[in-house]
């Protein structure tokens, strides 16, 4: 099958390597659809790649290292070439030196391959750095995508995805989840569960038409998940150690948020206990919970499971339930509605919106009439997903955003997973 390249890249690519490219890989950003801030509590997550993709063109070099150049950093910075050393790939900070050598380290540890020849690498991308679309996981999967078919690596789908969140989880040091990686391998709409071991389930979803509005606030995942997930563990850990606490509710808990068995724990049993906690780890872990439920249901509605409606009025509540139940839980408002309700919790329970986010949300919302508007990402910032029910909608609501203060706005589509093209 052959992929197309934007001709313009194309061009931009070949002044910088000298020649045409020999090989070609590219990857999607992703929209963090629903269960955000739940991947690395190995909870489900349900991201949606998008058609907004990232590109790598490369060619062989003799010199034992990866010349890099980034032509979104090289128009904005006035420098985007970075180089990384293949013999010792130390390479650890926040550019695309960092993100590949760690590739590199990790291809090496893992798939236990030594021998990588030098590459000029020119990396062209259409998903915003810092606005919560998975740009880093899309570079990582493109890479390992190209090293995977220019150097007969033999790597499966789920190496790619799994090597691509080590590099950045383990190598990078920071602490994200599997969301973005697995979205930008796979493709597609996907459901990812991590228990009792990591799988991916292609979801088979009617058509669907989102915005991705980037705030233009930047944010760092690692200055967000970090004080979450402490939150959680504090919380848990005053719960175990409590002797108020039934033993077999402690016998679930775990001791921090990513051992803990949150499928097996109903709201109203832990319920009882939150007064023992401060208020942001009782907050926190309302939160896992609520949040976790919402993407049950959803799930459901998806796969056109019967619904239940003492569920649904957990999720939604009443009003929201009733009136999707008389409706016949029509597919778009049903998500449109779990979308909303992921959002207040993410506003109110996990407190990672902004009043910038929330006055661009009210103006998709309320004036471009969106079915459902939730942050898309870590939050303080970054992106917000508008599910809305039409091309024209869609339309509206990129107008609205962008006069609501929004730094810029996207149509999208599902986007196909990652791809390589060349030869050997």
């Amino acid at each position: 099958m052959s992929h197309a390249v934007p001709e313009p890249f194309l061009k931009r690519a070949k002044e910088f390597l000298g020649e045409p490219p020999k090989f070609v890989s590219s990857a999607p950003g992703r929209a963090d659809l629903l269960n955000t801030h739940q991947d690395y509590k190995r909870l489900p997550a349900v991201p949606m790649a998008i058609d907004l993709r990232l590109y790598m063109l490369a060619t062989h070099i003799a010199e034992p290292k990866l010349q890099i150049r980034s032509d979104e950093l090289a128009s904005s910075a006035g420098s985007g070439d970075f180089e990384v050393d293949l013999s010792h790939p130390s390479n650890t900070d926040r550019d695309p030196s960092g993100y590949l050598a760690s590739v590199i380290r990790t291809v090496r540890k893992f798939a236990k391959v030594e021998n990588l020849g030098g590459m000029r690498i020119f990396v062209r991308s259409q998903i915003p750095v810092g606005s919560g679309m998975g740009s880093s996981g899309a570079l990582e999967v493109a890479f390992l995508s190209l090293l995977n078919g220019c150097c007969s690596l033999g790597l499966t789908l789920r190496d790619i995805a799994e090597y691509a969140f080590l590099s950045e989880n383990v190598e990078m040091g920071i602490p994200c989840g599997r969301l973005d990686q697995y979205s930008s391998a796979y493709g597609g709409m996907i459901v990812i569960r991590q228990r009792p071991t990591v799988s991916v389930e292609y979801l088979d979803t009617p058509p669907l038409d989102l915005v991705i509005i980037d705030s233009g606030e930047e944010h760092r995942t690692e200055s967000i998940h970090p004080v979450r997930q402490g939150e959680i563990d504090r919380g848990l850990s005053t719960l175990i150690s409590s002797s108020a606490v039934s033993k077999h509710l402690k016998s679930r808990l775990g001791g921090n948020c990513q051992e803990a068995d949150w499928q097996s724990i109903h709201r109203e049993e832990i319920t009882r206990y939150l007064f023992l906690l401060p208020r942001s780890s009782a907050d926190r872990i309302m939160f896992t919970l609520q949040m976790n439920g919402s993407t049950l249901l959803a799930l459901d509605i998806i796969a056109k499971r019967k619904v239940s409606m003492s569920s649904a009025r957990s999720s939604l509540g009443e009003e929201r339930a009733a009136r999707l139940a008389q409706s016949g839980w029509p597919f778009l408002e049903s998500l449109g509605e779990v979308m909303n309700v992921q959002h207040e919790l993410l506003r109110d329970l996990y407190e990672v919106s902004t009043p910038r986010l929330e006055v661009i949300r009210d103006a998709a919302l309320y004036l471009g009439r969106a079915l459902g508007v939730k942050i898309s990402g870590a939050g303080m910032g970054g992106s917000l997903a508008a599910l809305v029910k039409s091309r024209e909608d869609g339309e509206r609501v990129v107008k609205e955003s962008k006069d609501a203060g929004a730094a810029n706005a996207w149509l999208v589509r599902k986007g196909s997973g990652c791809w390589y093209q060349g030869g050997h």
